[in-house]
């Protein structure tokens, strides 16, 4: 059996390095070499701790799952706000204010967010001018061109986001341009020539496929935004 240093120095340091050990064999002989030198100062030990603490080598770099924690730390303090905290949803506000200063950029993305808080000021607005203006005495005339001034204004930023919605989830934003289209010649024509047979069917066929087209889109932008970046950009839910 190896014989244990008695002296105060060699115990002290034999003490600094069991008392720093992970494993459970430090115990036993921590006991055993107290046991040998009962007078030993503990100031001793402490000191050599220290030093054994002051010489010891680097903590290693983490590897494999380790090394992905603090990227993921990372983005998530990249996805918050100035106080720390998870950044919250885009709201009514921030959506209007998205769109309107891209109001004629097609290129890119829009969050869930963005495009329904939108839509549903698209629907309240068409609601209330219908509302408003047939109560008036000149429903038919006032209704027609109030929607259709409406219409012009809102047409450009309405589509813009539109396609970049469906860029969100990784689609060609043409399916909603195409819906547009449809929707918006069968308009037309219905004011146009109102009584003629002709652009009536073409009206209906016009309506049916643009209205059949117009749910494949809502459906596709009911969708969560494409992880990561995709052909169209980055994910605007991780800027």
């Amino acid at each position: 059996m190896t014989q244990i240093p008695h002296t105060k120095e060699h115990v002290g340091a034999r003490l600094a390095v069991l008392m720093a050990e992970p494993s459970g064999r430090a115990e036993p002989e921590l006991a055993a070499s107290l046991a040998a030198d009962p007078d030993i100062l503990m100031d001793d030990a402490l000191q050599a701790l220290r030093d054994a603490t002051q010489d010891a080598p680097a903590a290693a770099e983490p590897t494999g799952m380790d090394a992905a924690l603090p990227q993921k730390n990372a983005a998530t303090v990249a996805a918050s706000d100035n106080t720390g905290q998870p950044a919250r949803p885009m709201g009514f506000p921030g959506s209007m204010k998205a769109v309107f200063v891209r109001y004629a950029t097609f290129h890119g993305r829009a969050s869930r967010p963005e495009y329904w808080w939108f839509a549903l000021f698209l629907a309240v607005s068409i609601c209330a001018i219908i509302l408003l203006v047939t109560s008036s005495s000149s429903a038919s005339l006032g209704t027609s061109r109030l929607l259709w001034s409406f219409v012009a204004l809102i047409i450009l930023p309405a589509t813009a986001v539109g396609v970049r919605r469906l860029h969100d989830v990784g689609r060609s934003g043409l399916w909603y341009v195409a819906a547009t289209v449809m929707l918006l010649i069968a308009a037309a024509l219905h004011t146009a020539y109102p009584g003629i047979w002709l652009p009536r069917i073409a009206t209906f066929i016009l309506v049916i496929a643009g209205s059949l087209l117009l749910v494949l889109v809502s459906f596709w932008n009911l969708m969560r935004s494409a992880p990561g970046a995709n052909r169209f950009g980055p994910n605007p839910s991780e800027l």
